[in-house]
């Protein structure tokens, strides 16, 4: 099955954006941008404390796993929740969502079960169930533009090997890709 999830192509490169600022020639683009997310809120950070979790992801696998999970997970929440854009490091998750509060947790709650099951019948024990979440709001256009760049740098910020395009377990490469912006 596939899964769309929704990076905020809105505010960087959708052409349908383009289409709509050419209607509305008398407004400048922060003024739409500003339209956008006061219209599609609200947004909220997610995370989950690294320090204290260990090592959760730890070979290709349970990223793969995790991905693929991450889709699952949403798509029993379509048109209540979208992800901008998400991280999955070794010890920790970041997400950028829209959406209700409660949506969201309960879409925390049904990742971690599927994570939970998984680790449980790889490993034996289940060390997500007891990762509890953060959910941060996210208040102001300014605030989560630097949010989104600073989850999607969060690859290159742990291994100077990768870039914002190259870590493959996130929805960074995603952004500016011409074979998805066009």
């Amino acid at each position: 099955m596939f899964v769309r999830c929704y990076f905020i192509r809105l505010l960087v490169c959708s052409s349908r954006f383009f289409d709509y600022c050419t209607k509305i020639d008398a407004m400048r683009f922060d003024d739409v941008y500003e339209q956008l997310f006061s219209q599609n809120g609200p947004y909220w950070h997610l995370c989950t404390p690294g320090d204290l979790s260990g090592v959760l992801f730890r070979d290709q696998e349970d990223y793969v796993f995790c991905m693929n999970a991450v889709a699952l997970s949403v798509a029993d929440f379509m048109g209540e929740i979208s992800i901008f854009t998400f991280q999955i490091m070794s010890n920790h998750l970041h997400f950028v969502f829209a959406g209700g509060k409660e949506n969201i947790l309960q879409y925390y709650d049904k990742l971690r079960k599927r994570l939970g099951r998984y680790f449980s019948s790889k490993y034996g024990f289940n060390d997500i169930r007891k990762v509890n979440c953060n959910l941060i709001p996210v208040l102001d256009l300014k605030y989560l533009r630097n949010l989104i760049a600073y989850v999607n740098r969060n690859g290159y910020v742990v291994s100077r090997n990768e870039t914002p395009f190259s870590y493959r377990w996130g929805a960074n490469a995603y952004f500016f890709n011409p074979l998805i912006c066009n």
